[in-house]
């Protein structure tokens, strides 16, 4: 695998993490502000 690869590949799941990350926090939006919600920190 060349560097080129590995570095499209990190990007790439740097890319889906973010993604991921803003549809957790608005779904934890949108659930708080219809009720109770429960976080758990460093789990």
């Amino acid at each position: 695998m060349s560097a080129v690869n590995v570095i499209n590949e990190n990007d790439d799941e740097r890319e889906i993490a973010s993604q991921a990350a803003c549809a957790l926090r608005e779904s934890f939006i949108t659930a708080a502000q219809s009720g109770a919600v429960l976080y758990v920190e460093n789990d």
